[in-house]
């Protein structure tokens, strides 16, 4: 699904480190290393949000270069560990996706799908779906950024530090979305310092740090 080679990090006080890395359809991948390794990094580099040198870097098998940034991160999106939210209300920004990422309209169905998602997450759509999303919480806001990029219906998922404002049992929701979501077809990058979320969820680990895949 997704597949780097050669991907550079080049970090402040580091030896550089090139990466290959490679992730499949309805698998997982957890990038591992101490804080400040490039894991973030990494995440923005395969949402070409940053520039890594020369490397390849392939979407199903099609070279970036040919793929615009914009329908890149339609279909790679990247979920930052605190999620901006625009202006305007949670359903304005469950919509706002398919203009930053210059998709279609949104589909039939997607408020639907959005409620339904945002209930399974723990969050009332009744009570927040017309409050500012700028007024949200921190694990509020991780939780509708996550609706956000689902409903652009992704091909791969760039998550750093998803349930690091969530309690243990909205951590755990979140994770069995997400594994609801690897069994459709999707691929996973994540980044979590903390385990617990994730104990059913098998994830193949990469050392950042060391540079390996």
């Amino acid at each position: 699904m997704l597949r780097a080679r050669g991907l550079r990090l080049d970090l402040p006080g580091r030896e550089p480190v090139e990466l290959d890395l490679e992730v499949g359809a309805g698998t997982a991948v957890q990038l591992c290393g101490p804080s400040g390794c490039g894991k973030t990094t990494l995440l923005r580099l395969l949402a070409r949000l940053e520039h890594g040198g020369p490397s390849q870097l392939l979407l199903g098998g099609e070279p970036a270069a040919k793929i615009s940034p914009q329908a890149w991160r339609r279909q790679v999106c990247y979920l930052a560990q605190r999620p901006t939210m625009l202006p305007g209300t949670v359903a304005q920004n469950l919509g706002a996706g398919f203009g930053v990422a210059q998709a279609p309209r949104p589909p039939a169905g997607m408020e639907q799908r959005a409620r339904g998602r945002m209930e399974r997450l723990g969050l009332d759509p009744q009570r927040i779906w017309e409050q500012d999303a700028r007024t949200l919480s921190g694990g509020e806001a991780a939780r509708v950024a996550l609706c956000r990029a689902l409903a652009l219906e992704p091909r791969v998922l760039l998550c750093d530090e998803p349930t690091a404002s969530l309690d243990l049992e909205h951590g755990q929701a979140l994770a069995r979305m997400l594994q609801a979501w690897l069994g459709s077809g999707g691929a996973l990058v994540l980044v979590a310092h903390d385990p617990a979320p994730w104990r059913e969820l098998e994830l193949a680990r990469v050392d950042v740090a060391g540079g390996t895949a």
